[in-house]
């Protein structure tokens, strides 16, 4: 698989034709790592000190879809895994 973010860091894709294969799988994972931004910034506005249930499921949808794992419905009484979670998010996507 593609590391796109690893390239995109690089600055490879300042000098690819943009008409290539490579650019347009490029261009259909930016839009979706973005929606994927919007989404998780907008649930990361909303923690405090409590978490619902709404927010709680789509952090577990994004964290199976960004770190490669089958959806999990992890413990609530787990506040560290939590903690964790959301501190990978937030370094994977803002």
């Amino acid at each position: 698989m593609v590391n796109f973010k690893k390239l995109e860091e690089e600055g490879y894709f300042i000098t690819i034709d943009k008409r290539s294969k490579e650019y347009k799988e490029y261009k259909k994972w930016k839009a979706k790592e973005s929606e994927d931004t919007i989404i998780w910034r907008a649930v990361n506005e909303r923690l405090s000190s409590t978490m619902s249930r709404a927010d709680f499921k789509i952090m577990c949808e994004l964290h199976a879809k960004h770190f490669n794992h089958k959806y999990k419905e992890i413990c609530t009484c787990s506040k560290s895994t939590i903690r964790q979670w959301i501190s990978e998010l937030n370094n994977k996507l803002l």
